[in-house]
């Protein structure tokens, strides 16, 4: 492949050949700009960039670059094929049964581990960094805890048919801690001072269930997390992933938003594994299989 022509680092007009060792053409006000302004700097090394470019001549950062161009390439040519893959669906979903007039199309997770007897190394493993995280805050209980807002009342419903036809995609990276460090036991102990280091731990410990998503949090079941919101991670109440976070976005633009027809892809892929419509006059939950 025949390299690019190296550039002005201020016009970007092709240099010619004779100014190869230059970083600017031949303008005056070019040679000016580029004294005065500060040394461009590599986007992965922070060294100082080769003129008109994003990165240095280290061909570690030059392929760093040409990774991260692709990925983003592949990244915007999977968007484009999940569209169409939920227009698609609602088709063939309109062929099949009623759906209402106007949806508006959303893309979601699908979590598709399945349940399996939680083992003990994992039981045990959460047991010794949850006995960990309440120590610490017993150490230090007035340590200011940073606070998360609460989901708006009138999205409520949504969220929570959006999280249930995704079956938890966010919730695998609670493994053997569940997001409950010491922060959270600090807020919990603020609110609840009644209670002893002793009784929180049996509480938490009694419901952990004996079967759990594979590889995920060790609350996180089938029929969703075993905790009582009370008891959870403030991030686990308040945490929303980006394909959630762009539904609401949507239906936030639109003065009479539709009931929202949600699909849920499989993780890095384009296949739609089930979809649900959630809105006022439709049953949230009620999914259907692609």
């Amino acid at each position: 492949m025949t390299a690019d022509p190296r550039r002005c680092a201020v016009c970007g007009v092709p240099l010619r050949p004779s100014q190869s060792g230059s970083a600017t053409c031949a303008s005056a006000s070019c040679r000016r700009a580029q004294r005065l302004r500060p040394p461009r700097r590599c986007s992965y090394c922070t060294r100082e960039a080769l003129p008109a470019e994003e990165t240095c001549a280290d061909p570690r950062c030059r392929q760093l670059r040409v990774e991260n161009l692709d990925a983003r390439r592949a990244s915007a040519e999977r968007r484009v094929e999940v569209q169409r893959n939920l227009l698609r669906h609602e088709q063939e979903l309109r062929a099949q049964q009623p759906l209402p007039e106007r949806v508006l199309l959303a893309r979601l997770p699908a979590n598709e581990r399945g349940v399996v007897p939680l083992p003990e190394e994992r039981r045990a493993t959460f047991a010794t960094n949850l006995r960990a995280a309440i120590d610490r805050a017993l150490d230090d209980p007035d340590r200011p805890v940073p606070e998360s807002p609460e989901d708006a009342p009138a999205q409520a419903p949504l969220i929570r048919g959006a999280c249930s036809a995704c079956r938890g995609s966010c919730c695998t990276s609670g493994g053997e801690h569940a997001f409950l460090y010491p922060d959270h036991f600090r807020r919990f102990l603020r609110n609840h001072p009644e209670r002893s280091r002793d009784e929180l731990l049996a509480d938490y410990l009694s419901r952990v269930p004996p079967e759990s998503v594979q590889d995920s949090c060790v609350y996180h079941r089938e029929s969703g997390c075993a905790l009582p919101r009370e008891l959870r991670a403030n991030l686990c109440n308040s945490f929303l992933c980006g394909d959630l976070t762009e539904l609401l976005e949507a239906r936030s633009r639109q003065a009479d938003p539709p009931p929202t027809l949600a699909c849920c892809v499989r993780s890095f892929r384009t296949e739609i594994v089930r979809s649900v419509v959630l809105g006022p006059s439709v049953t949230a939950g009620t999914a259907h299989r692609t």
